[in-house]
Order: C-alpha cells, then sequence, then structure tokens
C-alpha cells in the first residue's frame, strides 16, 4: 500500500474563510497563504507539524540566508509553486507512509524482537505512540485503550500517532518491539516532552511558517560551518540511530527522532508498530522555539508547564529579552521587521503535556497577544513585569486573609487558601490578555490594579461563603479575613 503525504488528504486546515479541509504537503503549501492554521486533535499534532513544515519552508526558501533573504521571502506573500514542486518532486518517494525501505520519519529496517529464550515477541499495540491513550505505564487518563485493545488507526491518524511518538514519548523503562541496539532497560525522553514549544502566529499559514522560518544568525549552535542547515530525516539514507547526539544542523534538529518506529500496515490500517529507543539530545542547548528560565542551582533550563500555574502567570519569561535576543528567537525575528512592516497584531501559541512521572496529565495549547512595544521598548517589559508582581502580590494577600479566617474558625487553612486561589487565577485569565492588548495606553496598569483587587475579594467572598454554619463566628472570622484585604488596598492608595 502507498500513502504519499504529498498528495493525500491528512492535514486538517481551517481556511481564512472559516472553511475547513484536509490537504496534503503539496496543496498545503500551494495555499498557505489562503490558510489560517492547522486544527488537530491532539493539539500536539500541530507543534510537531510546525517543526515538520519548517524544515520544509527552509528548503524551499532555499535559506532564508540572512535578514534581507528573510525580508524579501515575507514580502512576496506566498511560496513560489515552482521551487514546491521541484522539491516535492525530487523527494517524492521519502513521503511515503508506507515506502518498503524509506517509509517517512520510521526505520524500515527494524526486525521483530526476541526475548533472551530467542522466541519472537508479537508486535506492539499502536496506542503505544499515543501518550493520550493508556499503553505500556500511561495512565487511562484520556480514555480506556489498553496494549490488548485492538486500536486500528487509518493512515492519516497513524500519521499523527507517528508524529507523536517521535517527539512526545515519555523515557523510562521501555517495552521494545525491536531488537534495534540490543537489549535497551531505558528510553530517554523524545525530544519535545521538556518544556513549551512556542511559535509566533500570524494571519495566515504563509505569515506563521515564514515568521518562525529563522534566519542562520538566530540558530547558534544549530547552525555551523561543519553541518550548515543539516539535512532533514527524509533526505537521510541511514536510519535514526541510538545516541545520545547533539543535532548535526537546525534541519536535524526539527525533524530529530526520538524513537526508532515502524508503521505495520495490515489492510488499509494499522494496529501494530516496531519500536526502540532513538536518539537524544546529549547536552542542553537553547532551542529556538523553548523559552528558557534562569534556575538559581541548574542555571538556564525549559520552563516547566504545571497543572497550578496558568500559561500567562510567565509571561515575563515569554518576552524576556538579553544582550543575545528573546528567549524565543521568532520574537528577535519580529522585532526586526519594525513596527511599519508588521501589518497587524501577533499572537503567540504554546502547546506542551503536562506529566507526573512520565504519566501525562493535560496538554497545553494556550495563546496570548504581543504587544509590539514588548519587543521595542525596555519600559514595556519592565510594565508587564509590574503587573505580573501585583498578582503576585494579590495572591498572598488573600491567602493571608483566608489564613486569618480559617484560624479564627479553627479549621485546616491549607486547602481553603488553595481554593480561593485557584478562584483568584482563574478570575485573572481573560483580564490580564486584555491587559496585554491596552500595554501601551497610559492607564492599563491602574485598571490591572483595579481587577487585581476585585479578584481577590470576589475569590475570597466566594470562598468563604460555604463555612457560615456557625452565623455570628463566621461573620467575625469574615470580618477578620476581609481587615487584611482592605489594608493592602489602602497601603497601595
Amino acid at each position: 500500500m502507498n500513502y504519499n503525504l504529498i498528495e493525500e488528504p491528512w492535514i486538517d486546515c481551517t481556511f481564512l474563510d472559516g472553511s475547513e479541509k484536509s490537504l496534503g504537503l503539496m496543496e498545503l503549501f500551494e495555499r498557505a497563504h489562503e490558510i489560517r492554521g492547522f486544527h488537530t486533535d491532539p493539539p500536539l499534532v500541530e507543534a510537531v507539524l510546525m517543526k515538520i513544515v519548517l524544515a520544509i519552508s527552509h528548503r524551499v526558501l532555499d535559506g532564508p540566508a540572512d535578514k534581507k533573504a528573510w525580508r524579501d521571502a515575507c514580502k512576496k506573500g506566498k511560496y513560489d509553486e515552482k521551487r514546491i514542486n521541484e522539491y516535492f518532486e525530487k523527494w517524492y518517494e521519502r513521503f511515503d507512509l508506507f515506502h518498503p525501505l524509506y517509509p517517512f520519519m520510521q526505520n524500515g529496517k527494524l526486525t521483530r524482537q526476541t526475548n533472551r529464550s530467542e522466541e519472537t515477541i508479537e508486535p506492539l499495540s499502536i496506542s503505544i505512540l499515543l501518550p493520550h491513550k493508556a499503553s505500556g505505564n500511561n495512565v487511562t487518563l484520556f480514555d480506556h485503550t489498553t496494549d490488548k485493545s485492538s486500536l486500528q488507526l487509518s493512515p492519516k491518524e497513524s500519521a499523527y500517532a507517528l508524529m507523536l511518538g517521535n517527539n512526545y514519548l515519555f523515557g523510562g523503562t521501555f517495552k521494545k518491539g525491536s531488537d534495534l541496539c540490543g537489549w535497551q532497560g531505558n528510553c530517554l525522553h523524545a525530544p519535545m516532552v521538556n518544556g513549551y514549544h512556542v511559535f509566533v502566529l500570524g494571519d495566515s499559514l504563509f505569515e506563521t511558517l515564514v515568521l518562525n522560518t529563522l534566519t542562520p544568525q538566530l540558530l547558534g549552535p544549530l547552525y555551523s560551518k561543519q553541518f550548515g542547515w543539516g539535512l532533514p530525516c527524509w533526505e537521510r539514507d541511514e536510519a535514526t540511530r541510538c545516541d545520545e547526539r547533539m543535532p548535526e544542523g537546525y534541519l536535524d534538529y526539527l525533524t530529530f527522532r526520538g524513537r526508532n518506529i515502524h508503521l505495520l500496515e495490515n489492510g488499509g490500517r494499522v494496529d501494530h508498530v516496531l519500536i526502540a529507543c532513538g536518539d537524544s539530545f546529549k547536552t542542553f542547548f537553547k532551542e529556538p522555539f523553548v523559552p528558557t528560565k534562569i534556575d538559581k542551582k541548574r542555571g538556564e533550563i525549559p520552563l516547566n508547564l504545571s497543572m497550578e500555574r496558568l500559561f500567562w502567570r510567565d509571561s515575563d519569561t515569554l518576552f524576556r529579552y538579553n544582550q543575545s535576543g528573546f528567549t524565543i528567537a521568532p520574537l528577535s525575528q519580529l522585532a526586526e521587521m519594525g513596527r511599519s512592516e508588521a501589518r497587524r497584531p501577533y499572537r503567540l501559541t504554546a502547546y506542551g503535556i503536562v506529566n507526573d512521572q512520565a504519566s501525562p496529565l493535560a496538554y497545553v495549547k494556550e495563546s496570548l497577544p504581543i504587544p509590539f512595544s514588548i519587543l521595542e521598548k525596555a519600559e514595556t517589559r519592565k510594565k508587564l513585569e509590574l503587573a505580573l508582581s501585583l498578582g503576585e502580590e494579590g495572591k498572598k494577600v488573600l491567602r493571608n486573609a483566608i489564613g486569618s479566617f480559617a484560624g479564627h474558625l479553627e479549621i485546616e487553612a491549607g486547602g481553603v487558601k488553595d481554593k480561593a486561589e485557584t478562584l483568584y487565577w482563574q478570575t485573572l485569565d481573560g483580564p490580564f490578555r486584555r491587559f496585554l492588548e491596552m500595554i501601551d495606553q497610559s492607564d492599563a496598569l491602574k485598571s490591572w490594579r483595579d481587577v487585581v483587587t476585585s479578584s481577590m475579594r470576589d475569590a475570597y467572598r466566594k470562598t468563604t461563603m460555604g463555612f457560615m454554619t456557625d452565623k455570628a463566628r463566621g461573620l467575625e472570622a469574615v470580618a477578620l479575613g476581609e481587615r487584611t484585604l482592605y489594608l493592602k488596598q489602602r497601603r497601595e492608595q
């Protein structure tokens, strides 16, 4: 069976007019200026797709070699159809999901695993590639598939599963389905497990891709004299190794495969795979789409995802700037464009997976507006930091107020504080995004301060409302906590 991703309609897209259609890679690039973006399930596929199509974008644009070439690409407004056709014609066979020698982003040379008694072990269920399905050590958080379930995927679904398996499988004790690289006790995390992957979104898919198609000056060690741009995995003849290594060029990084996988097609469906550990990054390096923070003990590390911490609370880190530029490389490129060329507001979209000891808890897909003045002015970034510090201070005041309330009633304060804090942050989510959009206005910070104050009061009121069984004592406790809130407000006025 053949299923060529250049022609087959496998990428779910939304167009600028609101219509939806599945496209192959050829049509995706030919019509990128008409498309708003991807809409895949699960959304983590979108993050992997971005890296794959960015690798193709670099090939179609033949670079870009420098800032001028990048600006020229932006101005054209769409991809050159001749260049698209030439590239896909040259590498046509390598995009076949079931090619006998070079199946797309797989290792076609994998053989069946044997145990220590030389007995052949059955291939693994394709559910092992899906962190949102229950397989191996995964919990049944998202559904109730198990290794023994007869999950069968279409070629399109299998392509999505392949992308997740190569990029989002957790490390640890590994149930292998192949003898490649001998008996491996453990695999490391696949390359996109840690931290967020953040992209700049434009009005169209073309604009999004070009804004994230980086010049060599922004790539650090990922662009070198030895490897240049490097090769995407489908242009390589050799299979993925089982090594800890550094990417051999930026295009190798974009298509890095954390597992050796071979999809086993059966009657037009895929139900089993052969799988072994793949490549992993040898040492930490600054990835262009992964925001980092500075840890006092460990130095620069990826910004972690958390169930308890809303994405926008790390806005100061997302927009962090130093002499090397912004922590997210496309922001440095967008800043180069200048306000006169930036035709509309842009957004950051972040993807990630929250896990607890290699068990998936939640997917993250979050967006924030990008105020252009944050890219231009240090004082705007300072204003952002101040706004976030006001929010954090409000949390402390609220927890102290709840502590006073709970102490008077002689009840355990911890859970009550947590409930109030959750309500508080949820109330601030929408207003903070509006603050970002109006950050240039003179009264933006005052308006935000007012919202923080009202959110503290609202969260306090809703949380304490359920503890009024002893009305007289309850009213005393409420008043005691409110005193903390109002004293704080008066000090700030």
